[in-house]
């Protein structure tokens, strides 16, 4: 008589291995015995801001919290200027970026988690403005954001030698309507939440096709694979839940 195999179905599997895994986070962190320190954007809205009251929100501290509360882990969120979060985990002083682009040239200076969303971005410009498209654009002067991905793109591409650099997208959508330089890149959602809130929507506007789909993660310093793992481990089950889909549609 032949025997039957019994096997365990694949989401049972993945959620045993997903609670051993945070086991062992939480198990490491309590023998570090120390709080691991999330720095992120202070003005990148709706992703991560401070609110009225000063304090983080935004989607991507949302998640954050959810997945420390489902792994057990004690997280110090502090959001501040783009280009300080970036220096702070390249030099040990964060352990975590609450919201980083993927790129091939940042895939060798950090490593990331899962993808919390994918984003677009795009050219901004003066209505009346001849600039329509990138093209338009090469050789002008061109407003980003310190140490964006934006940033990255002109530098890579060689866009335009005349950038203009800001501490954050407001700033650039802001001296872009005060008639300052040419044109400006940013993200597309967040350019659009920017002109509406300050209300810039009768002079700024964003032209041509959306630019360079990024994946948008967690970012942790290069070579930190137990910290990356334990990330994974948090987001999985947080997502076996269903809680990211809840955080995304508040």
């Amino acid at each position: 008589m032949t025997k039957r195999k019994h096997s365990i179905p694949a989401t049972v599997a993945a959620l045993i291995v997903v609670a051993f895994a945070l086991a062992a986070f939480q198990s490491a962190l309590a023998q570090e015995g120390r709080t691991l320190i999330a720095r992120g954007d202070d003005n990148y809205p709706p992703y991560e801001f401070l609110d009225d009251a000063g304090q983080p929100a935004g989607y991507n501290i949302d998640l954050l919290r959810t997945i420390a509360e489902e792994a057990g882990l004690e997280v110090e969120v502090q959001l501040g200027p783009w280009h300080a979060v970036l220096d702070d985990l390249r030099e040990g002083r964060a352990d975590i970026v609450t919201g980083m682009y993927r790129s091939s040239a940042r895939d060798e200076e950090f490593d990331f988690s899962h993808t919390h969303v994918v984003v677009t971005h795009s050219l901004f410009a003066r209505k009346g403005s001849p600039i329509r498209t990138l093209e338009d654009a090469r050789g002008t002067s061109i407003i980003v954001q310190d140490g964006d991905i934006m940033h990255d793109y002109v530098r890579e591409t060689g866009l335009t030698d005349n950038i203009v650099t800001v501490p954050d997208q407001q700033a650039a959508l802001e001296l872009l309507a005060g008639g300052e330089y040419d044109c400006a890149l940013a993200g597309k959602l967040q350019g659009l939440f920017h002109i509406h809130r300050s209300g810039l929507t009768h002079l700024i506007t964003p032209v041509g096709e959306e630019i360079l789909p990024r994946d948008y993660c967690f970012a942790v310093q290069k070579g930190n694979t137990q910290l990356l793992a334990r990330l994974a481990a948090g987001h999985t089950a947080v997502s076996t839940a269903g809680l990211d889909t809840e955080i995304r549609s508040r």
